[in-house]
């Protein structure tokens, strides 16, 4: 039948996705930008969920979003930032090697030009076999120095990036990156040269998507400090794809 059909077909998906060997590539990019670019923005842009549409998903009615995605990282280029900030989700599924190399074609305008990126782990990257995955993540963002979560400084601005992925977790690793986040808030909120905070994460704490919910671990963790944090202004997060 078309149902037992389709079954078979999405198991080898997933086996060819996530169980296959990876082959090691000396072609994996750099995307910690070119030292030697002349930064003259003035802007930095923030972006996520970047992952494109597994074949499965659809064969189930979603949309293509190959021409979109690629347009999207084109245009991003064509700004030329000072830095990209990507949301978490960029490929799908994270552990997929193949999923990766073509990332890397569709970023490749803003890898050409030498702009920094600088990405957290969505829930996509830890589909499949999580090792495997953040070895193609972490070789491609040497400039997060193999850390889940990170402060960036641009100018006075200061950009917190967090893991809220807490399902995946330990309570040790939850506790330490809730003792980070607290203490830097402090750090910079005394410090006179940052101006402003930024917060990152990829799930929403808050949400009107009838798909995701809000999420309660990042209003817990995440936006409680923020909220008593007087030069925290922005909290960007992703998951959800619909944005305004």
């Amino acid at each position: 039948s078309f149902r037992f059909l389709f079954l078979i077909f999405f198991c080898l998906f997933l086996f060819f996705s996530f169980y296959l060997p990876r082959y090691s590539s000396s072609q994996t990019p750099d995307y910690s930008g070119n030292p030697y670019r002349v930064d003259t923005s003035s802007c930095i842009i923030f972006v996520g969920d970047v992952q494109l549409r597994g074949r499965p998903e659809i064969l189930l009615g979603r949309e293509d979003n190959k021409n979109a995605v690629r347009a999207l990282l084109k245009k991003i280029a064509e700004q030329d930032p000072s830095l990209v900030v990507i949301l978490g989700d960029l490929t799908f599924p994270g552990s997929s090697t193949a999923a990766w190399q073509e990332f890397d074609k569709l970023a490749k305008p803003i890898h050409d030009k030498g702009i920094p990126v600088y990405p957290l782990p969505g829930n996509h990257e830890y589909f499949g076999d999580h090792a495997a995955g953040f070895e193609e993540y972490f070789s491609r963002f040497p400039n997060v120095e193999n850390q889940l979560w990170y402060l960036k400084q641009w100018k006075d601005i200061a950009i917190i990036t967090l893991n809220a992925n807490f399902d995946q977790l330990s309570d040790d690793e939850i506790a330490e990156q809730n003792q980070w986040y607290y203490d830097k808030l402090r750090k910079i909120q005394a410090d006179s040269i940052i101006a402003t905070i930024i917060v990152c994460c990829h799930q929403p704490p808050y949400s009107n998507s009838t798909i995701v919910s809000d999420d309660r671990d990042v209003q817990k963790y995440f936006v409680s400090a923020y909220l008593k944090t007087p030069k925290a202004k922005l909290l960007f997060s992703g998951l959800c794809h619909s944005y305004a």
